[in-house]
């Protein structure tokens, strides 16, 4: 049930040591990420129950269901975004479209509380990952389920549990939402200028409904098991 590098060409522990890295927020260092569901290969356990909500939902993948993977996947290294650093473009645009509202001022106490938030829970996320250490769906689905069985792109090259993305937009929507609001409606426009990228843009009510997406997209994508994202 360890991790272990996956896919065509599996890559090195990617980060292994941010774990470890300072933290802004005193507070953060008494913060734990509970533990994650045991190993187990027996059919009615948990292990098991996840990754076959993850098989099926790969067997029955909607065009929309392909559609928000690619849209927040952020794992192309100088073609995309990363997962922190997407949520740096989505509060410059929210802050642009409060243009009114957010002066520069605002704009730059926004930016340092993602800024640090991000930094913190990319902190605490890696330092769980690496201490937990549980495969990816794709190692667990191709020994128990389907040998020939791939994810919708490669699994990033780290342990599954905690989700990156999940943490990172849990912790930048928060802040977000205590900035700008409960109910703000805006368009994510950051692939706009990437031509590589085909789809369009999406909207969304609020930064929680944009955070929940962004988190499941990560099952959709078949990179990560539920309670990963949760």
């Amino acid at each position: 049930g360890h991790w272990q590098p996956t896919g065509e060409f599996p890559m090195p522990a990617l980060l292994p040591h941010w774990g470890k890295a300072k933290m802004f927020i005193q507070a953060s260092y008494n913060l734990r990420i509970k533990p994650p569901f045991e190993y187990s290969k027996q059919t009615n356990s948990e292990n098991f129950a996840q990754a076959h909500e993850v098989y099926t939902i790969s067997q029955h993948l909607t065009p929309e269901h392909r559609r928000i993977a690619e849209f927040w996947a952020d794992d192309f290294h100088g073609v995309t975004y990363c997962a922190s650093s997407r949520w740096i473009s989505i509060a410059l645009q929210a802050c642009n479209k409060k243009s009114s509202q957010v002066d520069e001022y605002k704009m730059l106490d926004i930016l340092m509380k993602v800024g640090i938030a991000l930094n913190d829970a990319g902190v605490l996320a890696w330092n769980a990952k690496y201490f937990y250490d549980i495969e990816r769906p794709e190692t667990y689905i191709q020994r128990t389920i389907n040998p020939s069985w791939t994810p919708l792109h490669d699994s990033p090259s780290f342990p599954s549990y905690p989700s990156g993305h999940s943490i990172f937009g849990g912790a930048a929507s928060t802040i977000l939402t205590d900035a700008l609001g409960d109910h703000f409606k805006m368009t994510d426009e950051s692939h706009k200028s990437k031509q590589l990228l085909v789809g369009p843009p999406r909207s969304f009510n609020s930064f929680e409904e944009m955070a929940n997406e962004n988190a499941l997209s990560r099952m959709y994508l078949g990179v990560h098991y539920r309670s990963d994202c949760e």
